[in-house]
């Protein structure tokens, strides 16, 4: 069968290393219905990439029906962005990258508003608003970061102070000021992905669908899942 020159890089992450390199760092405290955002990865980028190009080698080189993968950067870098820059912002950079597999779709960005070039990778923007204007931004570094800095600004109640990587300007803020000042009453106070739910996205199984992708891949590789409910229906 023949494949992509990308799905064969992605089939090549399977051989590497998938040591966790991030298992010295302290870990939060989790019980059920209680994930916190933040904190700092258990899985390692390795890890992260590797899962990834081994649902695509089990799935014949696409997913969704039919579609490949289209993320800027293979997955092995991507997952290097997200457990970097979420480890220095004290954001839970492995459960972040499980919420960008669900909002691309495993990173094909099957039939989605989002176009892969605009290294939109957790739907910022895409409201499914006929005016809604999707988040676009110039590298895949960018696209984690402003990730990375929402979930922030969700779960931590300080404001751009406590940002460790320059602010990514997107939908709700240009600058320090509208950072620190947007949504008041809501700003720090969505500190568990239970709770963005209904926040992030309007479907009741958001942080179920993201939790179960994540435990998915822990368990792939020998890690128990963490104790997190299904909630009925989803």
């Amino acid at each position: 069968m023949r494949v992509s020159r990308r799905f064969a890089v992605l089939v090549a992450a399977l051989a590497m290393s998938a040591a966790t390199l991030t298992a010295c760092l302290p870990q939060t405290w989790v019980g059920w219905q209680y994930t916190p955002v933040r904190g700092y990865s258990e899985l390692s980028p390795e890890q992260l990439g590797a899962y990834v190009a081994y649902v695509y080698w089990i799935n014949g080189g696409t997913v969704n029906g039919g579609c490949g993968y289209r993320a800027t950067v293979h997955a092995g870098p991507l997952a290097r962005l997200y457990v970097d820059e979420g480890n220095v912002q004290y954001i839970r950079g492995d459960i972040a990258f499980a919420q960008a597999i669900l909002e691309t779709g495993w990173f094909s960005f099957c039939n989605s508003s989002v176009h892969p070039s605009w290294n939109n990778f957790a739907g910022i923007g895409a409201t499914g608003s006929a005016s809604a204007t999707p988040g676009k931004f110039a590298t895949a570094t960018h696209g984690v970061r402003a990730q990375i800095q929402r979930l922030n600004r969700y779960a931590n109640i300080a404001g751009a102070d406590s940002l460790a990587k320059p602010l990514v300007p997107q939908r709700g803020w240009s600058n320090a000021h509208e950072y620190n000042n947007w949504w008041p009453g809501v700003q720090g106070t969505r500190t568990i992905w239970q709770s963005l739910t209904g926040v992030w996205a309007t479907s009741p199984c958001y942080d179920t669908h993201v939790l179960r992708i994540y435990n998915q891949m822990r368990t792939h590789y020998g890690l128990a899942a963490m104790p997190v409910q299904a909630k009925p229906g989803c």
